[in-house]
């Protein structure tokens, strides 16, 4: 049976999944279909603010705010990987829309003209990525890893990361 996408939404792992990439782990989906998933971990806060990834990119912000944002741990691929979720528009294109007002990349370009803002307004920064291979994510649905839940906005930035999951 073919699962509907699962993206834009929330995939919040169940008590079963014991990866410990996974553990109680709340992923925001940007990309589901059959070619595979695509999403980052938003509830796993490193020690690290976005403040060192600006300072190491040579990039800054009027908004002096978005320095002490915590960066999450996104997933197990490509762990120095930036990827922001962001309000507003994606001047460049290169985004993915996860509809209210919302949008992720992993675009450098994009998160310049992001941080360029005078208002940067509410990001979500992290490093590496969840992925899943065509059909790996059907399966562990099936196999009752995941719970999706829709998108929500106060998930990401009113909830504080140790009750997201």
């Amino acid at each position: 049976m073919e699962m509907p996408p699962l993206a834009p939404g929330f995939l919040l792992a169940t008590p079963t999944l014991l990866d410990p990439n996974f553990v109680r782990t709340v992923v925001l989906m940007f990309h589901h279909d059959e070619r595979g998933a695509l999403g980052i971990v938003v509830n796993r806060p490193t020690k690290r603010k976005l403040g060192e990834v600006l300072k190491a990119a040579n990039l800054d912000t009027p908004d002096r705010t978005v320095h002490d944002l915590p960066i999450m741990a996104g997933g197990p691929v490509l762990t120095e990987a930036g990827w922001v979720v962001f309000e507003g528009d994606d001047p460049l294109g290169q985004s993915f829309d996860l509809g209210d007002g919302l949008r992720a990349t992993g675009s450098i370009e994009v998160f310049k003209k992001v941080i360029e803002r005078p208002t940067v307004g509410r990001i979500l920064f992290a490093l590496g990525y969840a992925g899943w291979a065509p059909g790996q994510l059907d399966s562990e649905m099936e196999a009752g890893a995941w719970q999706p839940c829709p998108l929500d906005r106060a998930m990401l930035f009113d909830v504080a990361c140790e009750e997201r999951w």
